[in-house]
């Protein structure tokens, strides 16, 4: 049984590669290499465990094998993923025992216990509901569906920065539920949506509203749940919550400002994600969001007032 699994993820592995899967690999590889030579230093307490987890979550989710294999060992398949998990988690196990980290073997010895089972749950199409958004906004909607157990990590990870006072693993919240509840924003929209707004401020204000609105629900938790742990830190998280929304805003725009996707993920990866990551770490330098948010509005204006001005010419005709 293991003999034939670990054969088909090498299979996987290798085909994962071959479609040109190389990009997505080498910054998971960097990712572990960096992640281990600053756990070997001596890292902040729990960083290590909560980005292990978002790195099996990664794994899990990137993979395209799941249904045959739940198929083709059933119920065994659960052991299976456990099994594969734990061999990925040796080396911070071998670091967590020598370094006397036991408080992080048991978050990563639950990680790989519970993951398989939360996520057999999810194959099995359980459909979770998110009643508390506002109506229109679909794409947060699907955005907390699919990634339920992702933010509730996120969420668990950030309580644990606020109850021992560690602001790295609040930066690392933000840096990640900003990324995740922006991609949705990228789909492409029919233009005849676009076209039924007679002005350009009408079209960015609605976008605009629902980005803020949802991202601040998004946050609401930690805004709350602070003053009754750290109040020094709720400063701290107002701060912090600047530049995820103007995040949020920019990534709007650059959805309207190019035509093709490649140019827009290569400027979303080379600027937005950097600029985030500064922001979030310094939030005085927000002020470099602002000043991309303002270019990025101008060519928006540009670009759909002349759309707007064809689709009424062509009205007229």
């Amino acid at each position: 049984m293991y003999l034939r699994y670990f054969q088909i993820r090498l299979v996987s592995f290798y085909r994962g590669i071959a479609g040109g899967g190389v990009l997505r690999l080498s910054l998971v590889l960097l990712l572990l290499f960096g992640l281990s030579t600053a756990y070997i230093k001596g890292a902040k307490e729990y960083i290590s465990p909560a980005v292990f987890c978002f790195l099996l979550y990664a794994v899990h989710t990137g993979r395209k094998d799941r249904h045959f294999i739940k198929v083709f060992w059933g119920r065994k398949s659960v052991f299976l993923y456990g099994s594969e998990y734990f061999l990925l988690s040796i080396p911070f196990l071998a670091v967590s025992l020598c370094k006397g980290y036991y408080a992080d073997l048991v978050l990563i010895v639950s990680s790989i216990l519970l993951s398989p089972v939360l996520f057999r749950f999810k194959i099995k199409g359980i459909q979770l509901s998110c009643p508390f958004f506002r109506k229109g906004s679909y794409e947060y909607q699907s955005a907390f569906r699919t990634n339920f157990i992702f933010l509730a990590l996120c969420y668990f990870m950030a309580f644990i920065g606020m109850y021992k006072g560690n602001a790295n693993l609040l930066y690392v919240f933000y840096v990640l539920s900003g990324l995740l509840y922006i991609i949705p924003l990228f789909k492409k929209e029919p233009v005849i949506y676009t076209v039924n707004f007679i002005r350009v401020k009408d079209l960015l204000a609605v976008k605009f509203v629902n980005v803020i609105y949802n991202t601040l629900l998004l946050l609401l938790p930690l805004l709350l749940i602070c003053p009754l742990m750290d109040t020094d830190m709720f400063i701290t998280l107002l701060f912090l919550s600047i530049p995820v929304i103007l995040f949020a805003c920019a990534s709007v725009l650059l959805n309207y400002c190019f035509h093709t996707d490649l140019i827009i993920i290569l400027v979303f990866v080379i600027v937005l994600v950097p600029t985030l990551i500064v922001s979030v770490m310094h939030p005085p330098l927000s002020v470099l969001f602002a000043l991309l948010l303002f270019r990025l509005l101008v060519r928006v204006n540009n670009r759909l007032s002349r759309l707007l001005e064809y689709d009424k010419d062509r009205k007229a005709r």
